[in-house]
């Protein structure tokens, strides 16, 4: 449980960093250069500063999911309960743990896995499913709407994200619907206005094509930037003893390279 609540506070720490305007303005880098050492991003001062915020967040998931990888092909164990960060609400951590579990490369740990308790593999096909991005991934939506914000929550940013990059290909503008014209007219004798319908004043100027802006797209996107910030700020009302000396253990990781890994898993494969 220990790993499970620094690994929290470590991700509650680094989601302080992404800036609303990021968000919106869909302003992160979508083919990052991965990296295998948290110290390697903290000493190289060019790549810290360019990737900052909502880059660094995804800098450091792909990492933790490399580093448990490793550290399951180094110690042919589990390196960490998954069912912790479910407990604790922290799903961008949850994610990370399945990622690595269901993996290709710990996948083909077959003896590893023949070894493993009945209950342990009934609690990971739990949280699969939970996790699964089957319909848009409407179980992890769920589980986030039912949270208790006072307990603390870790959001899972990738989904945000996703949502951001979906709604910003949907028009900037939209046609208007055309709907046909009144007629007024005044009747001398009793004063009166009548209305008749007439043709449609739209697209009375030949050759201007007439666009409204599409609000549902801007409203959709201050809708899902919100809930991320509100996730965030539970974040906040986490209530963890922190321990430095294991602090620094899970902060500064380090993962094998594709090669590292692919040694192990010939040696293990024997």
């Amino acid at each position: 449980m220990a790993l499970a609540e620094h690994f929290t506070i470590i991700e509650r720490d680094m989601m302080q960093e992404i800036d609303w305007k990021e968000l919106i303005e869909l302003k992160w880098n979508k083919d990052l250069t991965p990296v295998n050492s948290w110290l390697e991003i903290i000493v190289n001062d060019e790549y810290y500063n360019v990737n900052k915020g909502v880059n660094l967040v995804i800098a450091r998931f792909n990492l933790v999911v490399n580093w448990i990888i490793s550290e399951i092909l180094l110690t042919k164990k589990e390196s960490e309960r998954t069912g912790d960060h479910f407990t604790m609400q922290n799903y961008s951590t949850l994610m990370q743990v399945i990622l690595a579990l269901t993996s290709e490369k710990v996948n083909r740990l077959k003896q590893t896995w023949n070894n493993l308790n009945p209950g342990d593999i009934l609690t990971l096909k739990h949280l699969e499913h939970v996790t699964s991005p089957l319909k848009n991934f409407v179980n992890m939506r769920v589980c986030t709407n039912q949270i208790r914000p006072l307990k603390g929550c870790i959001p899972f940013v990738g989904l945000y994200l996703s949502d951001l990059i979906f709604n910003a290909e949907r028009p900037k503008f939209v046609k208007p619907k055309k709907e046909p014209a009144k007629n007024m007219t005044t009747n001398e004798d009793t004063c009166e206005l009548s209305v008749t319908q007439g043709d449609s004043t739209m697209g009375s100027n030949p050759g201007v094509e007439e666009k409204m802006i599409n609000f549902s797209r801007f409203r959709t996107s201050v809708h899902i930037v919100k809930s991320l910030s509100q996730s965030i700020e539970w974040s906040q009302n986490y209530n963890v003893t922190v321990d430095d000396e294991l602090l620094r253990k899970c902060l500064y990781i380090k993962s094998l390279d594709e090669g590292e890994m692919n040694f192990c898993l010939e040696h293990l494969e024997r």
